[in-house]
């Protein structure tokens, strides 16, 4: 049988829905190649997420923070007072106890000594707006990229 004229507009305005929503939503998250390093051994990934609406410093897997200690042998802190990690809408979600410490480099440059709060994530890392601002690194959406102050070169 034919369809009706109405089906087809149904059709045309769904296609053109989720046409709207995949521009909208989705596409390709924004991953940096980090390397940490301790005592001259070190351990790579390419699962660093760069998340300025992570509103904290530098955080680490579980998982990844477990190769450090073991491979690398970091050191593990844990002598303040555990806090909680809240979720986008300020709802406590998870305890955090421990940090880790390690040199990391990202785009060729070095950071000396980061902490990371080693938490319950899907990312190896994930770098949050507290570590951009603090080294003025600004993030081109855009372009998926990393801008480094221009006085900072590469090693």
């Amino acid at each position: 049988g034919k369809r009706s004229d109405k089906t087809d507009i149904t059709d045309n305005a769904r296609k053109r829905g989720n046409d709207l929503m995949s521009r909208l939503l989705g596409g390709p998250q924004l991953l940096a190649s980090c390397t940490l390093a301790y005592n001259g051994v070190s351990l790579h990934t390419d699962d660093g997420l760069c998340d300025t609406g992570a509103n904290g410093y530098a955080f680490m897997s579980e998982k990844f923070a477990k190769k450090l200690i073991e491979k690398l042998r970091v050191p593990v802190h844990d002598d303040f007072d555990p806090r909680w990690l809240g979720d986008y809408q300020g709802n406590p979600t998870e305890l955090v106890d421990r940090v880790v410490r390690a040199n990391l480099t990202v785009q060729n440059r070095t950071v000396l000594d980061e902490p990371f709060i080693v938490m319950k994530q899907g990312h190896d890392l994930i770098l949050g707006k507290k570590w951009f601002a603090a080294h003025g690194i600004l993030v081109d959406c855009a372009r998926e990229r990393l801008l480094f102050p221009p006085e900072w070169l590469p090693d």
